[in-house]
């Protein structure tokens, strides 16, 4: 599938929700960003598999299915639509991934590879930090959310 004007999404969704990061971006690393569609019900990554790529959701929604240890059933935990982080244990080396991510509609996602953000931190430790600063921000307020949840549950 092939969505039109692929790069003009993914720098709009960059401009909106990362302007701050791209004003540091002395190197332009997000134009060497990955552009990948995924039709409704295709999986972006499973639970299990090594993290290769940050991701940006540039358009669609995607659900995050976490495993319930019963068989190979999860549970939906969250959904996630334009401008949201996923797969940031991409940013830890031999890290894998601890959910499953599905195309709830058709969608597009921007790839930072694994490389590339090691390559960052050599090239430009200041934009390396903001961007882990943005995603412990993002996972701080995840991590928030499934306490409340949890705390309602309990």
């Amino acid at each position: 599938m092939s969505f039109e004007n692929d790069r003009d999404t993914g720098r709009a969704v960059l401009n909106e929700h990362f302007a701050d990061l791209i004003a540091l971006d002395t190197g332009e690393v997000f134009s060497n960003l990955t552009s990948t569609d995924k039709v409704r019900g295709e999986h972006l990554f499973t639970a299990g598999e090594e993290a290769k790529s940050l991701y940006i959701v540039a358009k669609g929604c995607f659900a995050v299915h976490k495993p319930v240890g019963i068989g190979k059933r999860t549970q939906a935990v969250a959904l996630l639509s334009t401008g949201a982080l996923a797969g940031e244990a991409a940013l830890f080396a031999a890290s894998r991934h601890g959910s499953t991510m599905i195309a709830v509609e058709d969608s597009q996602v921007l790839g930072f590879p694994r490389h590339l953000l090691e390559e960052l931190e050599q090239v430009n430790p200041q934009l390396y930090v903001a961007l882990l600063k943005k995603t412990l921000r993002v996972v701080s307020q995840r991590l928030q959310k499934s306490s409340e949840r949890l705390a309602l549950i309990l």
